[in-house]
């Protein structure tokens, strides 16, 4: 009876709005609620997102501009379903730009029976991270409705769950990020949930996908009083629970496949994947990392990937799993599940205990990369780290959890069972054998690059003071080696300042010559809770007097490499100091910080960040370019929150005299440029590779050097 009444009802709506014509509607926060809302103007545009959610009719869009909006409750978003081919769509203005914060006790926004619907790029969370009593519920949530899309939404700091999908069918999650979810509800949820979900049909294929997403710091404090238990059971960076309806009755078991590809999950304090009462699921190219944090406390050895209660078809292909370096943890797990089905594990990379049935008949595996508990570096991830800097996407967490390529990882996942995107939605394979976890592609083997002529002595900082180098930091407190909060190796230098003045610095006892200097190079970031500030640096050529002008560069949450020529630095004969100002209260993080002395030596291409970076934060983000340096060609990549036709590339000399010239688009999400200058025919020379829109705005310059 309840299977026939939703295909009813979802029948009746699909025949209700076909009937009706679409409109797009907006909410801006210089809108107001008297307007009809259907143009993007402040003269037309809603003012609050509620009006414009109770104003659409299935089949509509919202679009929601750049701002902060605050619902004091939950809205329940009620019987508005679209169709397959005119789905009702939510969605920011631009990826993350559309703040929602509630205020509200049981959660942020809830779709109800409302198939054929997107939510896309919305910043959700609650205003009240820590309040147990005024913070219990989900941030975004559907219940009761099928073809449902979450996409590119970061909900984080909501006191049950981060995203959540009940009692419907044909669910994707995909490219969302959520955050620090779960802690101060005692129902116990998890970053990413679907629970119990009701099948609709036994069509083939993947029925409900969990893709592509990054869950961390996700965890319950609370026990799980609700359930009868005394300590917490949850807080999950992705859940797959109840499928067999086991802790309800009148609804059958749901069969149909279930897809976790391509996801990061980490320091959660449960599993970084469960599966709990489900069959039928394919989990494959995730990458877990130092999940289980609370629940390691209470319970057996959970798994950072678990299988628990479970008596279906489970493939485990092509993970990388490594558990924390506690005995009482696992990094994959198959236990406590009355009868077994099977688990088919094939290619994965495992560090951590092992949980399987004492019946190996349940379970067969072949092509596992294995290694004990102790041997943490096994995985060689590019730096696997508990603090995460600042991020605009799901694609900005690589440079923690990509593989090196050294691992035991890199080309040795299993091809036929593999994915066709990575998280990054990189195309896999790209080299013959797919990787496993969840990026494709490997990055270094994580040593530093040597600097550009013969010797190591152009080193300043790498872990350390170089020999005859030493702290002469001024106003301020100087700390050589933090291993909290690093690029490269084990350590970086940190600073944080008590006066305007205040400067990390850094002199030589002798002094470096000015003779062939190219540049500085060093690898910067802020701390996370300093609002954007101006960072200075320049050089003396003697201990206490000879200071060059000061060069501005704007460090950010993440680590961004800066270079200064020695033109920009003033043309010192002699680097004596370097200093490195930063204004009262803040603080900073320096790594791999070298000299760069020309070398005569051809085919080099080097990229290098100009101190006078022009960029539009809102357009252009995460840039990086690599190899870097290299031997030939190189990859410009970043990441646009919109497609955008008309982009021109061009390589100009320093006469401005342009060499080489592109037009093309760029995409929403990721995007890679492969750069060939002009053939490889270029002379020797410093080069401008710029990046222009259609409308002529400049988005983004890159000096390119080429010995």
């Amino acid at each position: 009876m309840q299977l026939f009444y939703r295909l009813s009802a979802l029948a009746l709506a699909l025949l209700f709005v076909g009937t009706l014509q679409a409109t797009t509607y907006y909410v801006r926060t210089d809108g107001n609620d008297n307007n009809d809302g259907k143009a993007d103007s402040a003269g037309r545009a809603f003012r609050n997102v509620q009006k414009g959610l109770g104003t659409m009719r299935g089949g509509d869009v919202l679009i929601i501009g750049n701002g902060t909006y605050y619902f004091n409750s939950r809205f329940d978003f009620n019987d508005k379903s679209g169709t397959a081919s005119r789905r009702t769509v939510i969605k920011a203005k631009n990826r993350w730009g559309a703040k929602i914060i509630g205020q509200g006790q049981w959660g942020i926004l809830q779709i109800n029976r409302s198939s054929y619907l997107t939510v896309q790029g919305l910043d959700i969370r609650h205003q009240y991270p820590n309040d147990y009593a005024r913070n219990k519920g989900t941030g975004l949530e559907s219940f009761d409705s099928d073809y449902v899309t979450f996409r590119e939404n970061y909900v984080r700091d909501c006191g049950c769950g981060g995203i959540s999908f009940r009692e419907g069918d044909y669910g994707v999650i995909e490219r969302n990020v959520t955050r620090d979810n779960a802690k101060t509800s005692e129902y116990n949820c998890s970053g990413i949930s679907i629970y119990q979900p009701e099948q609709l049909n036994n069509n083939s294929g993947f029925h409900l996908i969990v893709r592509q997403n990054v869950s961390f710091e996700n965890e319950c404090n609370q026990p799980f009083t609700p359930g009868g238990f005394d300590r917490p059971t949850d807080g999950n960076g992705i859940i797959l629970d109840d499928f067999n309806n086991t802790q309800r009755s009148g609804f059958a078991a749901y069969k149909a496949g279930t897809l976790v590809e391509n996801n990061l999950v980490f320091n959660n304090g449960g599993a970084g994947i469960k599966v709990f009462e489900t069959d039928n699921a394919t989990i494959r190219h995730n990458t877990a990392w130092h999940n289980s944090r609370i629940l390691r406390n209470y319970t057996g050895t959970p798994g950072d990937i678990s299988v628990t209660y479970s008596p279906g078809l489970f493939n485990i292909y092509n993970n990388v799993s490594v558990s924390l370096n506690d005995g009482r943890c696992s990094a994959l797990e198959y236990i406590n599940t009355p009868g077994y089905g099977y688990m088919n594990r094939q290619h994965n990379l495992l560090v951590g205990n092992i949980r399987m049935p004492g019946d190996n008949t349940k379970w067969g595996q072949g092509g596992d990369k294995t290694a004990g508990r102790g041997s943490q570096d096994y995985a060689k991830f590019a730096n696997a780290t508990t603090s995460i800097g600042g991020f605009s996407s799901v694609n900005n967490f690589d440079q923690y959890f990509r593989l090196k390529s050294n691992s035991p990882g890199n080309n040795a996942g299993k091809n036929n069972v593999a994915s066709g995107k990575d998280l990054e939605n990189q195309n896999r394979p790209q080299n013959g054998t797919v990787e496993m976890g969840c990026y494709e592609g490997t990055t270094g083997t994580g040593t530093p690059p040597p600097p550009t002529n013969s010797t190591n002595n152009n080193w300043v900082y790498r872990d350390n003071f170089t020999s005859g180098w030493a702290n002469w930091s001024y106003g301020g407190s100087f700390q050589k080696q933090d291993s909290g909060i690093k690029k490269n190796g084990s350590f970086a230098a940190k600073f944080q300042s008590n006066k305007n003045w205040g400067a990390m610095s850094l002199h030589h006892n002798s002094g470096k010559t000015g003779n062939n200097l190219n540049s500085i190079k060093f690898w910067a970031r802020k701390w996370r809770d300093n609002g954007n500030y101006r960072a200075r640096v320049r050089v003396r050529t003697a201990s206490t007097s000879g200071a060059k002008a000061w060069r501005n560069f704007n460090p950010t949450n993440t680590f961004q490499q800066f270079s200064f020529s020695k033109a920009n630095l003033g043309n010192p004969n002699t680097i004596k100091r370097i200093d490195i100002n930063v204004p009262n209260g803040n603080t900073i993080w320096v790594d791999d910080l070298r000299l760069v002395y020309n070398t005569s030596s051809l085919g080099t291409v080097e990229v290098e960040v100009l101190d006078e970076l022009i960029r539009e934060e809102e357009l252009i983000s995460g840039v990086n370019v690599f190899p870097n340096p290299s031997t030939g060609n190189f990859t410009v990549s970043f990441a646009a929150p919109r497609d955008m036709t008309g982009v021109t590339m061009t390589l100009s000399d320093m006469t401005g005299r342009v060499v080489d010239r592109a037009d093309m688009s760029v995409y929403e999400g990721n995007n890679r440029l492969h750069v060939n200058p002009a053939k490889g025919t270029l002379a020797p020379g410093m080069y401008l590779l710029r990046f222009v829109t259609e409308e002529g705005t400049l988005q983004l310059t890159e000096r390119v050097i080429i010995r």
